[in-house]
């Protein structure tokens, strides 16, 4: 209790920049407790901003907000996106989101997505891969 005690206080009295891994763990994991609390509009926000950094588990969560319309409108075109990106990036669990969205998908929504990452990438160039 005591260690904890003194690392709060030196969080405070220093801010998140003297303790890099303990503040890149909280902005990793306030999203994931948004979520948990249904606040989804701020999940979606906190995972946008991590996702534009190239994190696997940002693209697949917000590719998930899309599939099941949480906090966003449901857009299968823009799951499939942040599913393939997710798929790209190595994240497991993506080729089982963009095997539940494919079948829905005409070739020209496959398009459209296909569109929608160059897009991402061209603003976001660090994310290519």
């Amino acid at each position: 209790m005591r260690l904890c005690h003194a690392i709060t206080v030196l969080f405070l009295a220093f801010g998140a920049s003297a303790f890099p891994a303990y503040a890149q763990s909280e902005r990793y994991s306030a999203p994931d407790e948004a979520y948990a609390r249904k606040d989804f509009s701020t999940a979606h926000r906190l995972w946008l901003a991590i996702a534009e950094e190239g994190n696997a588990s940002a693209y697949f969560n917000l590719g998930r907000m899309y599939l099941f319309g949480e906090g966003v409108p449901i857009d299968l075109v823009e799951a499939y996106k942040w599913f393939a990106l997710a798929d790209k990036a190595g994240q497991p669990q993506a080729k089982a989101g963009l095997m539940r969205v494919s079948p829905t998908m005409t070739a020209s929504d496959v398009e459209e997505a296909n569109r929608r990452i160059e897009r991402w990438h061209d603003a976001h160039p660090s994310t290519r891969r």
